[in-house]
């Protein structure tokens, strides 16, 4: 329960009916649109065999939809309804060089809730770590933070834009999070406070809830998605900013051991903060186990731990996970943060043949807001070859008035990465070994 002080949020209502908030409207081509269809395919200007993409995702909702691409030199954006280019940001811009010296980027990145502000990890061989803010409708340069050394690559932005947090862990391993303005504020400290200890084998997310008072952790087990796969931005146990790698002897064979040890820690704990007080307020956990019974065999093994957090609403905090409490461990549970209730609990569609071959990879939801449609994307393996993948897309709405559940199937090569739109109304495919991007607008009508 929150603390007399904190005020109660109003009954999880929304999936009765759509929410549309103002200034969001569909676009006409796209309102009625009953299958999925190829929109634009994207080439990076500066992608090449030398400079690869690190990242593709894609951030944003509805006709404020963009897809960011990051090489090593540069950040570029592309409008997803048509892939018409908005912007580039290049590490030789004066904007972003440091004392002269050109700015790396990293491919780690994060956007506010509507994706108009993007915060990126930079490199400019500095001690500690930069994330610069970029304005996500026009590329120009908002802020830069300079952190403490072991805040690593992780960062989030706040609901109204007004917040930048980091997730750090402390010398002796304690957890640390860290709350400030973007915009620098006369008189206004950051807020630095402990956080629930996240240790060895474990991973964790966080996200800054809509009424700009509370931060919301989620940490599980350190079962990731594949490398430059998808949209989940989490920091493992034992990433470490430059600094603290120096007071290692062998850092990276450190981190290594501890993403191939077993992990049989597959609890998902979720804290909602109060951060300008620096305390708990909710604690919710959900006990879980690997379905991996097999022995050295581990026949069945678990999905990845993806996270995500969606907000239909200023009230509702909903956090969607793996169920690893579940029998095979491939059922998506959604709990609304604010009041610590399950909404409900997701059946994957993966066969048992799949499970038995390569276990449910992973998959993620979007929810858009605006009709209440929510879209689960699942990753199946093929079961006869293993050049290509399914990606299985399922459209649905919730309550008694809701329609569907709606599926389609698209079929990727088994290298091919993909980032689904917060909302679940666009599809971004990045081929393998190419530069070349697919964007694809999802069905809005079910």
């Amino acid at each position: 329960m929150f603390n007399n002080d904190e005020q109660a949020p109003p009954p999880y209502d929304f999936i009765d009916k759509a929410i549309t908030p103002p200034g969001n409207p569909l676009t006409e081509s796209h309102q009625h649109q009953r299958t999925s269809k190829n929109v634009a395919s994207v080439s990076p200007t500066l992608a090449a065999p030398n400079n690869p993409i690190l990242l593709a995702r894609l951030f944003g909702k509805g006709s404020s939809t963009k897809l960011i691409v990051s090489t090593r030199t540069s950040l570029e954006a592309y409008n997803a309804i048509d892939g018409s280019h908005l912007w580039q940001m290049h590490g030789r811009d004066s904007s972003v060089m440091s004392d002269g010296i050109p700015t790396q980027f990293t491919g780690k990145i994060s956007s506010s809730y509507d994706g108009n502000l993007v915060s990126a990890l930079v490199d400019d061989d500095a001690e500690n770590p930069k994330f610069i803010i970029i304005d996500g409708n026009t590329g120009g340069l908002v802020h830069r933070f300079k952190l403490h050394s072991d805040c690593g690559d992780f960062s989030c932005l706040s609901y109204m834009k007004s917040m930048f947090g980091a997730f750090y862990w402390t010398e002796n391993e304690a957890s640390c999070i860290i709350a400030q303005p973007i915009r620098p504020v006369e008189g206004a400290e950051p807020s630095s406070f402990w956080a629930e200890k996240v240790p060895a084998g474990r991973c964790v997310t966080m996200a800054f809830a809509p009424d700009e008072r509370h931060i919301i952790v989620c940490q599980g087990p350190d079962v990731l998605p594949a490398s430059g796969t998808g949209d989940v931005n989490t920091r493992r146990h034992g990433q470490m900013g430059k600094k603290s790698e120096k007071r290692h002897t062998n850092p990276g064979k450190e981190r290594a051991a501890s993403r191939s040890s077993k992990n049989t820690d597959f609890t998902i704990s979720i804290c909602v903060y109060n951060f300008a007080r620096g305390e708990c307020v909710r604690r919710i956990t959900f006990p879980g186990k690997s379905p991996g019974f097999m022995g050295p065999f581990d026949v069945f093994r678990p999905p990845a731990f993806t996270p995500q957090f969606h907000f239909p609403n200023q009230y509702n905090w909903l956090v969607s996970f793996p169920d690893y409490g579940s029998v095979s461990g491939a059922n998506i549970r959604i709990v609304d943060a604010s009041t610590g209730e399950t909404m409900t609990s997701i059946v994957a569609k993966q066969s048992m043949a799949g499970k038995m071959r390569a276990g449910l990879r992973w998959s993620l939801l979007g929810l858009d807001s605006q009709t209440g449609i929510w879209t689960k994307l699942e990753e199946k393996p093929t079961v006869l070859t293993t050049s290509c993948k399914t990606l299985i897309i399922t459209k649905w709405q919730e309550g008694f008035t809701g329609a569907g559940p709606v599926t389609e199937t698209l079929t990727v090569g088994s290298g091919d990465s993909w980032s689904l739109s917060p909302d679940g109304t666009y599809l971004a495919i990045q081929r393998a070994g190419g530069v070349v991007i697919d964007i694809i607008a999802l069905r809005r009508c079910i």
